[in-house]
């Protein structure tokens, strides 16, 4: 019984002193930027929706935000990069949720196989490939469509258009049903 004992205190201890050996992490919770888009060339042949919660924004010295807001973003599969992410809390998640339920509903004549498509977006003259920029009061808006295909924009605080996606019902629905699930399961 005693070896056993033994055996627990000296492991408690050794993790103990590993981890005052690592030293304090400078981790806060926060809120990172409320959207970011990464400036690269041509978008790769296969988008996907992604969704993220909690994420962590590691700042330039190193200090680390852990933002419990869900993050929304289109991932690049070709480059494994995050092409553009809004973080939204509980009420923008839903009404997302609602108004992709709306457009999936609302199409007419479409057909299903695009997936996910950048079409269009404003990059800062400034900025070099490979460089983000954030987008202050950013957040995905779901807009009308005459393609059948459902088109998301991703807005700043004033309502300026940033970045425009479009999607197919599936990829649509497919994305609608997870950031349901998130905003549930968050709860």
């Amino acid at each position: 019984m005693r070896s056993v004992l033994e055996c627990m205190v000296c492991v408690g201890v050794c993790v103990g002193l590993m981890s005052c050996a690592a030293g304090p992490k400078a981790t806060s919770s926060g809120l990172a930027p409320d959207a970011v888009i990464t400036v690269q060339g041509k978008a790769g042949d296969h988008l996907t929706w992604a969704l993220a919660q909690p994420t962590v924004w590691v700042q330039a010295n190193g200090h680390r935000i852990v933002d419990p807001r869900i993050t929304v973003a289109v991932l690049d599969n070709d480059t494994a990069t995050w092409r553009a992410a809004a973080r939204l809390d509980d009420r923008a998640a839903f009404t997302l949720v609602a108004a992709l339920e709306q457009a999936i509903a609302k199409r007419e004549g479409a057909v299903d196989g695009t997936n996910v498509l950048i079409e269009s977006h404003q990059i800062p003259a400034h900025l070099q490939s490979g460089a983000f920029y954030t987008v202050d009061g950013g957040l995905w808006v779901v807009t009308p469509s005459i393609d059948g295909l459902v088109t998301l924009d991703l807005i700043d605080a004033t309502g300026q258009r940033h970045l425009r996606v479009k999607t197919d019902a599936l990829s649509a629905g497919s994305l609608k049903r997870r950031l349901a699930l998130t905003v549930a399961q968050g709860r």
